[in-house]
Parts: structure tokens; sequence; C-alpha cells
């Protein structure tokens, strides 16, 4: 069984974007836990401090937040950086150009050289090439072509 924070996941955007975006990718791998025996939580600001450090605490294997409340869970100790194995920056381009860089840097600063890092990110503008210069191994670029993106799974 992996250790309690095998995977952290951020993603930000518009107040609404943030918390609906969390909640869905909450929601598939609650799902997808239920077929793995994974627990998974969102750590967001405005919520409950106590209730995330406690969930935290427990055992939680995939953590879904913002990076104001992840640093701010790295910072208080509950979320354990030595047990993250995978690190998922979604919207990237997004996140940075909306002022969170700083957090951003900082939750990366905590990471261990062995985590694994995945950047997604709609445009690759330089504070995102930036981002895996810094922060990511011998990186490797998917680039696909605007007309060739497609919601069908296929």
């Amino acid at each position: 069984m992996p250790g309690p924070h095998s995977c952290s996941y951020q993603r930000v955007g518009s107040a609404e974007i943030v918390y609906f975006s969390i909640f869905q990718i909450q929601k598939v791998v609650i799902a997808l836990g239920d077929f793995m025996n994974a627990q998974c939580h969102a750590c967001i600001g405005g919520t409950n401090v106590r209730e995330d450090m406690r969930k935290l605490e427990m055992g939680i294997h995939v953590v879904v937040g913002t990076p104001g409340r992840v640093y701010d869970m790295i910072s208080r100790r509950a979320l354990r950086t030595d047990h993250i194995k995978l690190f998922v920056l979604d919207e990237a381009d997004e996140m940075l150009s909306r002022g969170f860089k700083d957090q951003i840097h900082d939750v990366f600063k905590t990471l261990s050289l062995e985590v694994q890092v995945i950047l997604l990110s709609a445009t690759m503008p330089s504070d995102v090439l930036e981002v895996t210069s810094l922060f990511m191994r011998n990186p490797i670029r998917i680039l696909v072509k605007k007309e060739e993106l497609t919601l069908e799974g296929e």
C-alpha cells in the first residue's frame, strides 16, 4: 500500500473553476479509489484547516488542492512530502499568470528530487518553461496542435 500521501494534485483558476475542478478531480479519484482502496481529500482555502490536518494525519493516498492550502499543510507538517511520489501541476500557465508563482515555487522546494512531476499546460509561456527548468529533471515535452485536441477520448 502506498504511503499516506503518495500523490498531490493542484488545480487553480477563478474561484468557481477552482472548486469545481478540485471536486471533479476528487470525485474521479474517489471512484477509482473504490476499486483500488485509495483515499482522496481536497485541501482548499476557505475550508476547515483542522479537518484537513485530521484527514491527512489519518493517511490519504491522493491530495487534491490549491497551492496556498497545500503549502500550508506542508508547513504544518500535516502533509508529509517524504511520502509524495507523484506531483501533478495542472493548468500551470493559468496558475502562474494569476499570481500563484511564489506559492507554487514554495511547494516545489519542499519536494524530494525523487518525486515525479507532471506539469500540464494549454500554453508554454516563459513562466511555465522556467518551472520545468527549475523543478523537473530531463522533462519530456508532449506538444499537441490545437486542431488535434478533442474531448472524444479517441
